[in-house]
């Protein structure tokens, strides 16, 4: 099953099959690593392009009419901690050239129905995703406190 949303004004963001993975990978790397320095994450980009060559992440692409790079997208289907299948976000990167969150989060809506998810999740340590988040209906549940030990 692979995943497509084309908008009217020619921005397309799409479900990169398994055999391009590590082609695509190059494409995102250098922002994988940039969201890694902006942002809290706990994960490597090398964790992320394990799971997607094992199948357990998907990643989405967008581009543009002209076929140029936008961004992209990284989820995982998993279950939250009562058990609910739910789509959750990794990672999300976009120009700043460019603006499709609403595409984005729509495209997110088709992707968790698709997979019978009962929600959507996100992490950000970011400020700014708080208003975005609102605005396309989800609400904060928890801010999350981590302390390293090692």
């Amino acid at each position: 099953m692979a995943w497509r949303l084309t908008t009217d004004d020619g921005f397309t963001l799409e479900q990169v099959p398994a055999e391009d993975i590590r082609l695509a990978y190059q494409w995102i790397e250098s922002d994988l690593y940039e969201i890694t320095e902006r942002s809290y994450a706990d994960w490597i980009p090398a964790d992320i392009y394990s799971s997607l060559k094992t199948g357990t992440a998907t990643l989405s692409m967008g581009y543009t009419t002209t076929q140029q790079y936008v961004g992209f997208l990284v989820t995982s289907l998993i279950h939250d901690a009562g058990g609910r299948p739910t789509l959750f976000v990794w990672a999300v990167h976009q120009s700043h050239k460019h603006n499709y969150k609403e595409q984005v989060f729509d495209f997110l809506e088709q992707i968790a129905r698709e997979l019978g998810a009962e929600s959507i999740e996100f992490h950000s340590s970011r400020p700014g995703w708080e208003r975005v988040a609102s605005r396309q209906g989800f609400e904060m549940v928890a801010k999350i406190y981590k302390r390293d030990l090692i």
